[in-house]
């Protein structure tokens, strides 16, 4: 915090007037780069958004959300979601055993097995798989940032918010582009479009990626690899877009994709902290390692949907079915050393999940505004073979146990209707009132046995085999906004959000944990001012949040367990402004302040004399909650301007991120940091070729993103990318 009044006041120095652009499943009303000349004349173009199932200008809208185009992202250098925080500062990432964590304004979880409180969509489909979320952007028209619980019309997996990504939509005129990129860490990334129509009223699209790297970022002193480095990561995407006859839509969706990497794990002790096993020197480079294994993360699976569109002319009906599978595995070695005193294995983890939602949404135009609908969701998250491998001081004994092997399974089945409406009751005075019941049941099974060293296998009792939990749960949304001005708008919102109970499938033991629960009470600004030179957004929030699903790990197992009350409030601001012909800023900043109110029994963790670490319960009352930053912000410079051989196009970012906290204990954390991306690119007069340097994290900042206390001491296990720069080219046709 000592550094966040700094960081306000230049913000608020260069903004004039500043919005960062913001949109659920968002588009602009033309594409960003091809309207810098009118908007330096007529100002900032409008957004129309869909965040309440409608199309709408966003400053209309009593939602606080932000948003980027595809091209936006690229020019400040963000290539994937592990890096959305730079463009959009509401959100944390946290990067797993090479799974998408992130958090919104605080709410977020570090699990891998469950469902995260943030919910991921990309073109409509809800994604439950966090090892899914790893995606990168080669054909995304939009990444949008619903913040807050969106309960009503998300349901009960967005109680922190949504990230919506949106790919591009098929074309009936012929089009495509190419682009290849390579840093100084020979990372290759190259991505191709093609769409075009294929016959009346058919059109298609092929995209596809590929990511390899050739250079790893450290290297492990114990077996000579290079450390933290992608073997590949492809992935195809084709879609078929159907217009049968005026007011029909059927859009067809079917992706794939393959993912190895080493980047999933490499434990190291946290600085300052010793071993339990002693004799041991740390490499001092923080991309170094000494471990015996080196990690592997593999991925492979994807999906087909299909969204149907229909006009009736009082309303529009659309329906999207999906269905997507994955299957994945990861193996890590969690001492830290070159022995093998505690190995992970995950070799068989099987994702798969079928939606359907149908929505009827009132046509434009209409006196009263609604929406109504039915969503229905069934998954199964299985893990087979789940490993944990003793040795050394840890199974010193015949009868010790050498591996520890769990099976779980977790199926899910929900239903739920919603519905929204909004009226005037005033003029320039609307109401809205929304609400959804979600039904939700989960069942359990799962089994786990010892193997000892001397080689005989001791089954164990597992209390929760064939355990279920049921849930009924309201959820609803109150707004009321009011029209000051043209292009001024003010509203106040009461919304309730909610996360199902459920059970840990690579820890049996672990009772079930419950159903947490948020409510938020928001009061926002939309405005745009000085002829629409500037758009500035601004939201002030409290959220109280009971039985918040925690996650810390015992005994080498994780697990999760709820803490009774926390409470969160803070303001977040989005901006966007024009300053001069080809010259415009963006950005945004949150400031936070977030504990728990109640939490008497949370695990506490101490460090043991000659090493390693011990566990107790104790209060976190007064501590703050896990990836929660007190303060983060970005800011983006993009200057443009029109030579005789071309445009110039120059873009500066810097996201600042204050400190934050990895568990309830607050004894591990990430010190806050800065991160500086900047890039100069060149645009043929026809618009066809573009060629650009790029560097990131020019700042080298060393972040770390993920950090646990296990028996044998409190561990670092993953960091941010370090310094990269490169070259990149584009080619459209």
């Amino acid at each position: 915090m000592r550094n966040t009044p700094n960081y306000i006041v230049s913000l608020v120095a260069l903004a004039a007037g500043m919005a960062w652009p913001a949109s659920a499943t968002a588009q602009t009303a033309a594409p960003q780069a091809d309207a810098d000349t009118a908007e330096a004349a007529s100002g900032l173009s409008d957004i129309i958004v869909t965040a309440q199932k409608r199309a709408q200008n966003l400053q209309d809208v009593p939602v606080s959300v932000a948003s980027a185009t595809g091209d936006q992202l690229s020019t400040v250098g963000v290539a994937d979601t592990t890096q959305l925080n730079v463009a959009i500062p509401a959100v944390n990432i946290r990067v797993t055993n090479s799974s998408f964590s992130p958090s919104i304004r605080g709410i977020g979880t570090a699990a891998i097995n469950v469902e995260n409180p943030v919910a991921l969509y990309i073109d409509g489909v809800y994604y439950p798989s966090q090892r899914e979320g790893l995606r990168d952007f080669n054909d995304v028209e939009q990444v949008s940032v619903l913040k807050g619980p969106q309960g009503t019309l998300f349901g009960r997996n967005a109680t922190g918010g949504v990230v919506q990504i949106s790919t591009k939509r098929p074309s009936f005129d012929p089009a495509g582009e190419a682009s290849a990129s390579i840093d100084n860490y020979a990372t290759v990334r190259t991505n191709a479009y093609l769409t075009g129509g294929l016959a009346d009223g058919i059109a298609a699209s092929l995209s596809g990626s590929y990511v390899t790297q050739g250079e790893g970022w450290g290297k492990n002193l114990t077996t000579g690899k290079e450390t933290y480095k992608i073997d590949y990561n492809w992935s195809l995407r084709g879609q078929l877009l159907i217009e049968p006859g005026p007011g029909t839509s059927i859009r067809l969706i079917g992706d794939y994709g393959r993912r190895s990497d080493n980047q999933a794990t490499y434990f190291r002790p946290y600085p300052g902290t010793p071993l339990a096993i002693p004799g041991f020197v740390t490499p001092s480079k923080i991309y170094d390692s000494i471990v015996g294994l080196d990690p592997l993360s593999k991925l492979h699976g994807g999906g087909i949907s299909a969204t149907i569109e229909q006009d009736l002319g009082f309303a529009e009906l659309t329906s999207i079915s999906a269905y997507r599978n994955s299957v994945s595995s990861f193996r890590l070695d969690a001492d830290a050393t070159p022995l093998a005193v505690f190995h992970v294995n995950s070799p068989d983890t099987r994702a798969k999940s079928f939606s359907q939602e149908v929505q009827l949404v009132s046509a434009l135009g209409s006196s009263v505004n609604w929406a109504v609908g039915v969503y229905y969701f069934n998954s199964s998250n299985t893990a087979n073979d789940f490993s944990q491998s003793l040795g050394g001081p840890l199974a010193p004994l015949p009868t010790s146990v050498a591996k520890q092997m769990i099976y779980g399974r977790e199926k899910v089945t929900s239903i739920a209707p919603f519905g929204q409406a909004d009226f005037e009751i005033f003029p320039r005075t609307r109401l809205t009132l929304g609400a959804r019941w979600t039904y939700e049941k989960r069942e359990f099974s799962s089994a786990q046995s010892n193997l000892l060293n001397n080689g005989s296998i001791v089954p164990l009792n597992v209390p929760f085999d064939g355990a279920s939990i049921t849930e009924k749960k309201p959820t609803w949304r109150i707004a009321l906004d009011h029209e000051f001005a043209d292009r001024i708008l003010g509203y106040v919102s009461l919304t309730r959000g909610f996360k199902t109970g459920g059970f840990n499938i690579l820890n049996p033991a672990n009772p079930p944990y419950k159903t947490e629960q948020l409510d938020s009470y928001e009061i926002g600004l939309k405005t745009e001012l000085f002829d629409r030179k500037l758009r500035l957004n601004m939201a002030g929030f409290f959220y109280d949040y009971s039985n918040l699903q925690v996650q810390q790990f015992v005994n080498g197992a994780q697990l999760t367990v709820n803490g009774a009350k926390a409470e969160l409030y803070g303001l977040d601001v989005d901006f966007e402004a024009i300053l001069a012909r080809g010259l415009s800023v963006r950005g945004g900043f949150v400031w936070l302040h977030d504990e728990f109110t109640d939490f008497p029994d949370a695990l506490l963790f101490r460090q043991v004399p000659g090493g390693g670490v011990a566990n107790s319960t104790g209060s976190a009352t007064g501590n703050r909650l896990p990836n929660a930053q007190r303060f983060s912000g970005s800011i983006s410079l993009n200057y443009e301007t029109e030579l005789s051989f071309g445009k110039l196009n120059f873009n500066v970012t810097e996201n600042r991120s204050g400190a934050f906290v990895f568990e309830a204990d607050n004894f591990l954390r990430q010190r806050a940091y800065d991160v500086v991306n900047a890039s100069v690119g060149w645009t043929s007069p026809d618009d066809r070729l573009n060629l650009s340097l790029f560097g990131k994290n020019l700042s080298g900042a060393k972040v770390l993103t993920h950090a646990t206390s296990i028996p044998l001491g409190q561990m670092a296990t993953q960091y941010l990318a370090p310094r990269t720069y490169g070259i990149s080219a584009r080619v459209r046709f």
